[in-house]
Formats: structure tokens, C-alpha cells, sequence
């Protein structure tokens, strides 16, 4: 952002002074071509028709610079799409992380079913990329149900500083694919079908990394449920050992107590 404001600003600058350049290189270029006219006859004129030249070639150099400049001046500015940041402690920032990230879900969903809705009726599109489109719909609602699933119960894994952070980095990227999803389908809607393949590897990539997130934070799920079930199975088979211990002292003691009769 600062590179195009200071590039803008530059334009606006610049081109004053570019103009007042080229004005004098003209007011240079008519004194010459009049001493030209005079001294002609009287001294080699080459020399002249260098400078000439040179003039004449920076006074072009100079208006094209001007054209490029203001083509430049004239570039779409697009505002980036910040994902809202919660200041909330504990349990209620979770809420709120997840709330949005499930907003977002469904947006996303929507806006899916807008892009194949375009996708079907554009004749242009090959039957392939017709079924990435709509096989990347499928992705979405799949990963949509998974989120929800590990969303349930990721705190008593991880501890909740630490789930708050991983659903406002999962946001993040959500954030990313709602603006290649807009995209995607604004080029679909010019048919620019190169445009449209672009944004489609774009959000590929951002929903392959988010589905590898959550696969992680699944397999951590699992591992943490059979942590769970081991230890309570251990902690049964201490207590039946502990009992079957106490049992053999309390017959020992009892046998003892008999023969000291």
C-alpha cells in the first residue's frame, strides 16, 4: 500500500515539472531552429542539427513519459478485506471467533452455489472445469461440517488461549477464499474464462491448506480421545490391583491371626 501512495503521489508531483521541461526543451528548440535560420549560410550547421535533434527526441521522451504517467494515475484501487479482531478473554472470545468463522462458512457456501450457478450457464467452460466448480461446492459444505465438528470440542485439547488463536487464523483464511470466491465469480460474469481458472487455483490452495488444518486438528482429537481411554482403563486395572493387593493382606492377616490362637 505505502509503494502505491508514495508511486501516486509521485504522479502528482512529477508532472508539473514535467510540463514546465517540456515547455522550455520547445522555447529551446524555436531559439535554435531560428539562429539556424540566420547563421546558415555562415557556419557548419551540423552542430545545430544535433542539438536539434536532441531536443526534439527529449520533447517526445518527454510527452510519452507524460501518457504513461497518467495511464498510471488511472489504476483501480482495491481495498483489502480485514477480518474483524475480537478483544475478548476466555470462553467469550471463543464464541465470538466461532461465530464469525461459522458466518463465514456459510457465506462461503452461498457464494459457491452462485459461482457454479454461473459456471453452468457460461457455454465457453470445458465439462472439466465445470466439475472442479462444482466438485470445489462439495469441498466447501465438507469442510463446513468438519469445522463445526472440531469447533465442539477443540478447547479441552488445546486449552482455550490457544483454540481462540487457531480459529482467528482459520478466519484469516476464510477471509482470503470469500475474496478469490469474489473473483472467481466476478470473472465469470465478464467471461473471462483465464480469469476464472486463476482465482479457481487460488482458492484451491487456500482450501488445501485449511482442509490439512483441520485433518490435523482431527487426528489430535483422536489422539487425545484414546489418551482419555487408556488412562481410564489403567486407572481400573490400578484399582483392581489395589484391591486384589488389600484382599491378599486382609486373607494373610486373617490365616496369621488364626494360628496365633
Amino acid at each position: 500500500m505505502d509503494g502505491i501512495s508514495t508511486h501516486i503521489r509521485m504522479i502528482d508531483n512529477i508532472t508539473p515539472i514535467l510540463n514546465t521541461i517540456s515547455n522550455h526543451l520547445n522555447i529551446v528548440n524555436s531559439a535554435f531552429q531560428s539562429v539556424y535560420e540566420v547563421a546558415s549560410n555562415d557556419i557548419d550547421s551540423s552542430s545545430f542539427d544535433a542539438v536539434r535533434s536532441q531536443i526534439e527526441a527529449a520533447t517526445a521522451s518527454t510527452e510519452q513519459l507524460q501518457d504513461v504517467m497518467r495511464e498510471a494515475a488511472n489504476i483501480e484501487w482495491v481495498t483489502a478485506n480485514n477480518i474483524e479482531i475480537f478483544n475478548g478473554n476466555n470462553i467469550e472470545r471463543y464464541t465470538q471467533e466461532v461465530e464469525a468463522a461459522n458466518e463465514m462458512m456459510r457465506q462461503m457456501t452461498f457464494v459457491q452455489e452462485q459461482i457454479s450457478t454461473q459456471a453452468a450457464n457460461m457455454k465457453l467452460l470445458p465439462s472439466n472445469a465445470i466439475d472442479d466448480i462444482n466438485g470445489m461446492g462439495d469441498r466447501i459444505a465438507a469442510l463446513r461440517s468438519r469445522i463445526e465438528d472440531v469447533q465442539n470440542s477443540r478447547i479441552q485439547v488445546i486449552g482455550i488461549e490457544q483454540a481462540n488463536s487457531e480459529v482467528e487464523v482459520l478466519r484469516g483464511q476464510l477471509s482470503q477464499a470469500l475474496q478469490v470466491q469474489e473473483d472467481m465469480n466476478q470473472a465469470l460474469q465478464n467471461m473471462d474464462a483465464s480469469g476464472a481458472n486463476r482465482a479457481y487455483h487460488q482458492l484451491n490452495n487456500i482450501v488445501n491448506q485449511t482442509e490439512r488444518n483441520i485433518r490435523d486438528n482431527i487426528n489430535e482429537q483422536q489422539n487425545f480421545n484414546t489418551e482419555i481411554v487408556n488412562g481410564e482403563r489403567a486407572a481400573g486395572g490400578l484399582k483392581r490391583m489395589i484391591a486384589s493387593v488389600v484382599g491378599a493382606f486382609t486373607v494373610r492377616a486373617g490365616i496369621s491371626w488364626l494360628n496365633n490362637l
